[in-house]
């Protein structure tokens, strides 16, 4: 996946066992708690991918089968537990 390196380097293809199955993942280090964040590539979700990172459509139209938290990690590089700690305080501030 070359487009992966647009990026950045905190994505990486790996390998990982999900429920006993040897499965291919983008690994993705959280720029803020630096864990290790795995999102699942099926030979579909590596095309819709990189087809928005060829800026093809919207993430959210070219990736629906990733969750909400999914698709943040691959914008903003921020896991799910981060985004929550980090803008559920600014909304709390804000009354929002």
């Amino acid at each position: 996946m070359d487009a992966l390196q647009r990026i950045g380097v905190i994505v990486e293809k790996v390998t990982k066992e999900i429920n006993g199955v040897t499965t291919p993942c983008l690994e993705i280090i959280c720029v803020y708690c630096h864990k290790a964040n795995y999102i699942p590539m099926s030979p579909e979700t590596e095309k819709n991918v990189e087809d928005w990172l060829s800026g093809a459509g919207y993430i959210q139209d070219l990736c629906s089968e990733l969750s909400a938290a999914e698709r943040e990690l691959l914008i903003s590089k921020i896991c799910d537990n981060c985004w929550h700690t980090l803008f559920d305080t600014v909304e709390e501030e804000e009354g929002i």
